[in-house]
């Protein structure tokens, strides 16, 4: 295995190298009930404005971030109160939602381009 394929503390791989951190002259702030994001922003003359924030997580140093698990739903109870949406049980993934055309298919490319089933 490559350093990048290993295991590190139960977190996917590939989270460790998911682009994160400040963004230089800002912080990343938090307002209301539902958290909103913004972003406090520092100019050169010491003035700071506020903006709308649309980086997600990824810019925020206390998340927790792990893409294999995906994002916390934190707005969905706030969502489902609102009584306009209805949640779905859903389907297991198949083999066409990753551009299969059957499970076949998959491992057959698998196994041409060697890799772990």
């Amino acid at each position: 295995m490559t350093p990048k394929d290993q295991p590190a503390t139960g977190i996917c791989p590939s989270t460790l190298h998911v682009t994160r951190g400040a963004i230089s002259g800002s912080k990343k702030t938090y307002v209301g009930d539902l958290k909103v994001p913004m972003r406090e922003i520092t100019l050169e003359n010491g003035d700071a404005f506020t903006v709308y924030d649309t980086s997600g997580p990824y810019t925020d140093e206390s998340a927790q971030l792990d893409i294999m698990r995906g994002l916390p739903k934190l707005r969905q109870q706030w969502i489902l109160d609102r009584g306009d949406v209805e949640e779905i049980e859903g389907r297991a993934v198949q083999a066409v939602d990753n551009g299969y055309k059957d499970d076949d298919h998959k491992a057959k490319l698998r196994e041409k381009k060697r890799l772990k089933p």
